[in-house]
């Protein structure tokens, strides 16, 4: 009985490790440290500020309001990324990391365009079998 749970714990443990969390841009302003580390899918207006960022809106980037914004950390070649998918309302699945006294959207696996409702970036670096489960 013990093998049996040990091995379902275990089985378990990749969908709890890739699971990925759904956070709004409010929420993950506000209280950032509360998703350090975990993977989120995050809606937003993306843009190139001082740096490129997630912002609630396309009005507030436009303003260049950088307190209603997250930093996004585009390690993709070329800014691939950013290039691909500024200037749009994106959802973004990314982990969320402290850079010194600030957070940042980092190892962004993809970047969904909503207005197409498709893909504008994909991450083909990361292994498919660790790309974290989600349902979009």
């Amino acid at each position: 009985m013990i093998k049996f749970i040990l091995c379902v714990s275990l089985s378990l443990l990749p969908m709890v490790a890739f699971s990925v969390q759904d956070v709004s841009i409010f929420r993950l302003i506000v209280e950032p440290e509360k998703y350090e580390n975990k993977t989120v899918r995050v809606k937003g207006y993306l843009d190139i500020a001082v740096d490129t960022a997630l912002f609630v809106n396309e009005d507030f980037a436009r303003m260049n309001d950088i307190p209603s914004s997250i930093p996004v950390n585009d390690a993709s070649q070329d800014a691939s990324m950013t290039v691909s998918c500024y200037e749009r309302n994106v959802s973004i699945v990314g982990v969320i990391r402290r850079s010194g006294n600030h957070f940042k959207i980092d190892s962004i696996q993809r970047v969904l365009e909503l207005s197409q409702n498709k893909y504008c970036w994909i991450d083909t670096v990361v292994a498919p079998s660790k790309r974290p489960k989600d349902n979009g």
